[in-house]
Order: structure tokens, then sequence, then C-alpha cells
């Protein structure tokens, strides 16, 4: 390998290989040209205010810093090119780095820490963040093309804004990371592609925003947004694993529909002091594992469908808006008022909703939809108080677990009454209008 090169008239690469240590390039402007990569294993410094331009068809690789020596030093990837940069420092942090033609691509693949440069006009085409360590943003940047994000790679906001205009693919145990709580990125349509490890937000602290105005997708293997407020407009489909982690005061909103084909986990995001929320604002399609904590539904109505159940262990909170339960929903926390808000819980036919709360205190439930169930099921100190819902009617009523069940008015069961396990149905001074069948195995009623 040939070291302290100086080239003043371009370089045509059509050759078996080209591999170089360090370079200059001086005097004059120049290109880089052919259709063999090109190789540079330490610095490559461009000297004056000339324009370095690459128009390599396959690639340019440059290991060590790239750097220029006054202010009109220019590197410039022409369209359809790319450069693999391995510095550690930010490339042409004295001079001009013009990446913003069409199709070309800048790949920062350094195994270990990089600063990522703000380019002319802020513009990236495609920008690939790659291999390994904590790549810093030294600026605000827009990618035009695509954002890729692999490896092992923390690609780290800081307290700067980042546009994506077309797709973001986050890779493998990749991180769009927030070190910083004024860090956010702008994305049109996200996809993760993981084998696990945090792919959105901060494990270490309470930090950032990730926005995505398309569509989210996750695909086989395991993904976790942790700590981090995350926005997403579009349709969200989960085919792999999906782990909400939080224990901060972060939002996570999930505006258009939610499909759930794989596995969905909440961890955190319960009522206590200081932790996060997650809403939900178009609705659940649950065809896989729905594991949820705390859940918010509001601005927009919404249904959850799918065969596969939904599950939520702290507080179910609707305000203002109706949600339709069309599957089986299971509401395992046992506090007074476990599904709460101003809203209205409308049970679909056939749907069923297991609830272990002390009370409902929810505005409105409507509960005698042709084939629905409502069961109350608490099993601790199993004291529950019934609901009056709308019209005072259900249409399948369960009583089950333990402890004692009881009725707050005047309710008309148009199914069948089912009291079960050791529970004990008391009516209070109330009657029941029972239109189906009693069905009593309880040992203690």
């Amino acid at each position: 390998m040939v070291s302290n090169l100086v080239f003043q008239n371009s370089i045509v690469s059509n050759g078996t290989s080209f591999s170089a240590g360090d370079a200059t390039f001086n005097t004059n402007t120049q290109t880089l040209t052919g259709g063999t990569a090109v190789s540079f294993a330490d610095i490559v410094s461009i000297s004056g205010a000339i324009t370095v331009t690459n128009q390599i068809t396959t690639f340019v690789n440059i290991d060590g810093d790239l750097i220029g020596t006054v202010a009109g030093s220019i590197w410039k990837n022409d369209p359809s090119t790319r450069l693999n940069y391995a510095g550690v420092a930010q490339p042409m942090a004295t001079g001009v780095f013009d990446v913003a033609a069409v199709g070309n691509v800048v790949n920062y693949d350094r195994a270990g820490a990089q600063s990522i440069r703000v380019p002319l006009s802020t513009d990236y085409y495609h920008l690939e963040i790659t291999v390994s360590g904590t790549k810093d943003f030294m600026g605000s940047t827009d990618v035009l093309g695509t954002l890729t994000v692999s490896g092992s790679v923390r690609a780290d906001a800081q307290a700067f804004t980042h546009n994506v205009t077309g797709n973001t693919y986050v890779l493998n145990t990749a991180n769009l990371n927030h070190d910083n709580a004024a860090g956010i990125y702008n994305l049109t349509n996200l996809e993760f592609t993981n084998t696990g490890g945090t792919n959105a937000g901060n494990s270490a602290g309470a930090s950032g925003t990730t926005n995505v105005s398309g569509t989210l997708l996750v695909n086989a293997g395991t993904s976790i947004i942790d700590r981090c407020n995350f926005n997403v407009t579009g349709i969200s489909t989960i085919n792999g694993t999906l782990n909400l982690n939080s224990n901060i005061t972060n939002a996570v909103v999930f505006i258009g529909n939610f499909v759930v084909n794989g596995t969905f986990i909440m961890t955190g995001y319960t009522s206590g002091t200081g932790n996060g929320t997650c809403t939900w604002r178009g609705g659940i399609d649950q065809n896989g594992t729905f594991t949820g904590t705390r859940g918010f539904f509001n601005t927009n109505p919404q249904d959850l469908f799918g065969p596969g159940s939904i599950n939520f262990s702290d507080f179910v909170t609707v305000t203002g808006v109706v949600v339709t339960n069309n599957t089986t929903c299971n509401l395992t926390a046992v506090a007074a008022g476990t599904l709460t808000g101003t809203g209205t819980w409308i049970q679909a036919a056939v749907s069923t909703l297991n609830y272990a709360g002390q009370t409902v205190t929810i505005s409105a439930m409507n509960a005698f939809a042709s084939g629905n169930t409502v069961n109350y099921n608490r099993s601790d100190a199993g004291v529950q108080t019934i609901f009056n819902p709308s019209a005072s009617q259900y249409y399948h009523l369960t009583s089950s677990n333990t402890g004692t069940k009881t009725l707050s008015s005047l309710t008309d069961v148009d199914g069948n009454l089912s009291i079960q396990g050791t529970a004990v149905f008391d009516v209070g001074a109330n009657d029941i209008l029972l239109a189906g069948n009693w069905n009593n195995t309880s040992t203690n009623a």
C-alpha cells in the first residue's frame, strides 16, 4: 500500500483494485471516476479552495479522517455514488460536504464512535449509519432519501431535529437514540427488523421524541421503544415483537390503526406517579398476543377487533369517545374504577369483557348486544360492584372467581346469568329481570 500520495489532476480507477494509505488533493479541482472501488486507509486531505468530486460507480472507502484546509475545500458526491466513511472526526469539518445529489449514499461505518457532519444545506440523500458505536449528529439534518441504521449503532439525535423524507430502516440491535430531551426524529415510514435491543429511545434516561408521519412496521425479532416520546400517525403493524418500556413521564401515541399479528408487550406505563402514557386513537386489531398495562383511548371513535384477546393490567381510560369491543378484552387490575373516563364502552355482539376492577367509573357502558358477555371476575378480596349499564341491560352477565358481586340498580339480563367459582351474587335491594338461564355452579351462592 502506497502512502503520502499527492493528486493534482484526478483519478481514473478501472483496474483490479485501488488501495492507498493517506492522500492529499491539491492545486486543481479533481474528479474520481471509473468502475473500480477506491480505498484510502488513512487521512484524505483536500488542500486549498478546490473541489474533489466522487464519480466512482462502485464506492470510495476512507478509513481515516476526511479533512479540508480552508472554507473553500469541497468534497462532493455525484448522483448514485457511495462514500463509506470510517473516520473519527466529522468529514470536512473545515470546508464543504456536498452530498445531496440524487441517489448518492454516505455510510458512516466505523467500528466505534463517529461524528455525523451537517452537510451543505443540511441535506444528505441516502444516509447509512452502520457497524457499531455511538454516532452523534453534530447539528440538524435532512435526509432526502432513506435513512438506514444497522449493526449495534446508537445514532444519537443530540439536541437537534432530523427530518427523513424516505423510509427509515432500523436493523439488528441499532437504536435511534436520544441522550438529550431536545432531540427529535421526524420520520416518514419507520421499519424495525431486529434481533433484540432498544431501537428507539434511551434505556438510561428520559429523553427525546420520535415522530412517524406515515407507517410503523415491526418485522421479525424483538424491538424495544424505551423511554422516549413516540408518535405514529399512520397504521402500526406488529409482525414480530414490540416492547414498550418506560418508567418515566414520556408519551406514546398511536393515531392510526394498531395491528398486532405478533406480540405486543408493555413494561411500565403503570398508574404510579411519573410513569409514561400510551394512547390509542385509531383502534386495535389483535391477531396475536397483546399484553398491556395502562391504556388511554381518545380523540376518535375506536374499535377493538381480532381473534386474539386484548389484555390490560392497569387502568383503561376512555375520554370523550366511544370504544367498541368486538373481541375478548381482559381488564385484570382490581382497583376501583379500572375502566374509567368520560367516554362510552360498547360491547358488540358476541364480545366478552372480563373485568376485575372493584368498580366501573366510565360515563356509560352499552352491554345489551346479542351474545355479548360481561364477566365480573375479581379473585383476590373479590368484592365488586356491578355497574348499571345503558338501559340497565346486560345480555349475558357472569359473576365468577371469589367474593361478593353486588348489583347497583335494577338490572335486566336478556341472556343468561352465570355464577361461578366461589362467588356470591348479591342483588341487594334491587330486582333482576332474567330472560335466559340461571346457571349457578358457585359453591357459595
